[in-house]
Order: C-alpha cells, then sequence, then structure tokens
C-alpha cells in the first residue's frame, strides 16, 4: 500500500455511516502489524493507525486472522494451496515443517492481542480437516494452545468456532439459518457472515451486488433471531472501497440503514451486544 493511500479517518467516517459498532479488521496474507519475525512487507505497522481511529471514534475492535498463511515458506502445500498442481514444486518443499508454521502462527496471535490494548474480538479463519483430500485444523493450528493463550491475553474476548475447539461464536456464512442456532437445545451466540457481492476478496467483475432492501432484511431477520451481522467489504488492492459498494445507489439507502442499525442495538440487548458490554 502507499501511504497517501492508507486512510484510516475515510474508513471510519465510512463505517459509522453504517451505524456499525464493532470493526472486525481483516488480516489476509501479508502480516500487516508489528511482528517481529518476519517483519511486516510494509516496512511498519498498518494496523495500528486503524484501532487508534476507530477506537477514538468510540468503536470495538476485533480482528480477523487467517489460519492459512501461503506467503510462510513453511506452510505445508495442500488441496487448497495455490501451488498444489505444480508437481515440481510440490517436491521441491516436500518437507515443509507445520510445527515451524504453528509458532509463527501463535507468535502472530500473541503480538495481536498484546500490542492493541483491549481486543474485543478475535475471528479466526478457518479449519478444513473435512475435505477429502486431507486438510489442516486443531492439530496443525495447536487450537487448544492457541484458545488457551487467546483467554489468558485478553480474558474478556469474544472468540469465533473457526479453531474446531469451539468457541464462544456460532459463524453461519453466506446463508441466513431458518431459525437461531442452538447447542443442546440452548442458544447460543451467533452471527450470520454475509458480503456484499457474495466475494470476501475484492472482486472487479463481480457485479452481484446485494440491494440495500436485501442488506436491511438480512439485519432484521438476524437481530429478530438473537444474532449479529457480520457484513464484509472487500477494498481494493489500493485501499479503497468499491465505488458500487458505496456508490450513490447503495449511499442514498445509509441513512436509513444506520438508522435501523443503531435502534436495533439499543432498543434490544441481544446476545452478541449483551456479551461485548459485560466483558
Amino acid at each position: 500500500m502507499r501511504d497517501r493511500e492508507v486512510s484510516p479517518a475515510r474508513e471510519t467516517v465510512q463505517v459509522e455511516q453504517l451505524g456499525l459498532s464493532v470493526l472486525v479488521q481483516r488480516l489476509d496474507g501479508d502480516a500487516l502489524e508489528r511482528v517481529k519475525a518476519p517483519d511486516t512487507p510494509a516496512g511498519r505497522d498498518l494496523v495500528r493507525p486503524f484501532v487508534d481511529a476507530f477506537r477514538a471514534a468510540g468503536m470495538r475492535i476485533g480482528v480477523y486472522h487467517s489460519l492459512i498463511d501461503w506467503h510462510h515458506p513453511e506452510f505445508p502445500v495442500d488441496g487448497i494451496h495455490p501451488m498444489r498442481d505444480d508437481a515440481g514444486f510440490i517436491e521441491r518443499e516436500k518437507q515443509r515443517d507445520i510445527a515451524v508454521y504453528r509458532d509463527y502462527l501463535h507468535g502472530q496471535v500473541r503480538e495481536l492481542l498484546t500490542g492493541y490494548g483491549r481486543i474485543d474480538v478475535m475471528w479466526f479463519d478457518f479449519s478444513y480437516t473435512d475435505r477429502w483430500w486431507g486438510g489442516k485444523g486443531k492439530e496443525d493450528w495447536g487450537s487448544e494452545e492457541l484458545m488457551a493463550m487467546v483467554r489468558e491475553l485478553q480474558p474478556g474476548i469474544i472468540v469465533n468456532d473457526r479453531l474446531e475447539v469451539g468457541g464462544d461464536l456460532v459463524t453461519p456464512e453466506q446463508y441466513q439459518p431458518a431459525r437461531a442456532p442452538e447447542r443442546d437445545g440452548e442458544p447460543v451466540l451467533w452471527e450470520a457472515c454475509q458480503t456484499l457481492n457474495g466475494s470476501w476478496g475484492y472482486d472487479r467483475d463481480n457485479l452481484d451486488w446485494k440491494s440495500p432492501e436485501m442488506l436491511v432484511q438480512m439485519l432484521v431477520d438476524t437481530v429478530s433471531k438473537g444474532g449479529n451481522l457480520l457484513l464484509n467489504v472487500g477494498p481494493t488492492a489500493r485501499d479503497s472501497n468499491s465505488p458500487r459498494a458505496f456508490g450513490p445507489t447503495f449511499s442514498s439507502r445509509l441513512p436509513s440503514f444506520a438508522t435501523l442499525s443503531t435502534s436495533m442495538r439499543t432498543s434490544r440487548s441481544v446476545g452478541f451486544q449483551s456479551r461485548l458490554s459485560r466483558s
């Protein structure tokens, strides 16, 4: 990213307009925080300005952290790795050691949870041991130890359910459940994980944008079932949100969406907000 194109202040204004209460900043691929090994590609901490800006605006802070890192030289090639079809690459890299990567993963998480003050949400993504060709999961990540470390460093934090060792938050993705999720017949804390157009990252050619009406319907449906709505925006490589995401059609409905979101948050103590208030 170029310095002049990184704008935490601009992002803060756009999120405030939406009436959101928690920022979950997605760290995708390269480490953006001030991790010491390796140093960030940018040579500086790119997370700190966002944390400070959103916290100054009165928002809670959540961190998305990918358990998968294809850039790391010790992350073993598997069925979702970009080089999975390159037999020569696989042969050359067959000695990769997941234990080395696991130590790196834990070090990153520790730094995120000790370098930025209070963190309210830790959003790990994802485990995939159910794939027919084999995948990665709790044994690879050291999930038991990782979860224990997270709880120790941030006792009041909310952690999602993608480490394969349970968690505080059930996370159905890209669909609205017919009824509120339960565990052993009891309601659980949950959030619907949705995108503006079906893509988690920026996709220039994806024009399948959800209408403002659909977004409002998803919000109402989620809150009526006691859940939280996670709404993803995939910024471009230059740290700007697509004009189609926050363009005239959507922006014209921002006031009503923000008012509805705020009124729901303040008039109804749903599970997610109630848990944040107690932590």
